[in-house]
């Protein structure tokens, strides 16, 4: 509960100037993410901004310019350390566009081990904001204040850190792809401060081809790494794009009115074998089964049917 609490919190972080281009594109204003904090605080934990491109254009010359990530970590106050990677979810007409740029691309020959993945999300996570006169990208940033946290956290000790990734909606399909190159850099080069623990998406669409899926189903098959995917009976956007794309094996649906408490939440098939589940037709209140709060309270009542 904790991983999906920050998941739907870290969508509290938007800003109030919508539709400007923001001088400040790598550094959120104490004001957006206060939300964020006062949720953190709802739970003993802090967050710690790490970037904002909810508003900064990819490309200023495009008619439709799409987005790139909001992200930060959440840590406990107190007791075992640990973090949470979080990433926003779509709140913005740029990030819309982000999601409908579902092409498939391969950012370049490493990246992702050169899999083709949504093309909004993976070059705007993988390459730099040129406008922006950095030359990093933001998942360069990620990797960089995640390094610097951990090992801020870890000072002395031995222990590295054990960090968990999670999103919903567009944020679930960053983190899908940032868990991935994140395990790709590790087999490179182990990091000495933080160890990469499980992925928790909520309301993902589809981000690779067949090949990523199937080469993140052999990575957590032969290693401790777990992939969770929860999607909402009725929610459309899993389902998307309807024909482009490929879930990263089973996932999970949650079904609020399954006759019993043991069909509240069932697997949904794997679509490795190049197979859809039958999804129902999307009815006029599918955005409502999107929304992160439907996600926190479905799960919490499977938790404790009592309550």
């Amino acid at each position: 509960m904790y991983v999906l609490f920050c998941a739907w919190v870290v969508n509290w972080g938007t800003d109030p100037r919508a539709g400007q281009i923001l001088e400040r594109p790598y550094s959120p204003t104490a004001q957006e993410i206060t939300l964020v904090r006062n949720g953190a605080r709802a739970l003993a934990m802090e967050f710690e901004s790490f970037i904002d491109l909810s508003l900064t254009p990819w490309d200023p010359t495009s008619k439709t310019p799409s987005a790139g990530p909001f992200a930060g970590v959440f840590k406990p106050k107190t007791g075992e350390p640990f973090l949470i990677l979080a990433f926003k979810g779509t709140t913005y007409e740029w990030e819309v566009n982000t999601d409908a740029l579902f092409g498939a691309v391969a950012v370049n020959p490493e990246i992702l081990y050169g899999l083709k993945a949504h093309q909004g999300m993976s070059r705007n996570l993988f390459k730099p904001f040129e406008a922006t006169g950095r030359t990093e990208s933001a998942f360069d940033i990620i990797f960089a204040k995640l390094e610097a946290t951990a090992a801020n956290i870890k000072g002395n000790g031995t222990r590295k850190i054990p960090v968990y990734v999670t999103g919903h909606s567009l944020g679930a399909g960053f983190a899908i792809l940032a868990y991935m190159e994140f395990i790709r850099r590790l087999e490179i080069k182990p990091s000495n401060n933080f160890s990469l623990q499980d992925l928790w998406n909520y309301g993902a669409p589809r981000v690779f081809l067949a090949g990523g899926a199937q080469k993140m189903a052999a990575i957590v098959k032969d290693t401790n790494f777990h992939v969770y995917r929860a999607a909402n009976f009725g929610d459309l956007v899993p389902t998307l794009p309807p024909i482009f794309g490929t879930h990263v094996d089973i996932g999970y649906k949650i079904d609020p009115e399954a006759a019993t408490p043991e069909e509240y939440i069932t697997e949904r098939p794997s679509e490795l074998d190049g197979r859809k589940p039958d999804d129902p037709v999307p009815s006029p209140d599918t955005w409502q089964k999107h929304w992160p709060p439907v996600y926190y309270r479905g799960i919490r009542k499977y938790l404790n049917p009592d309550e």
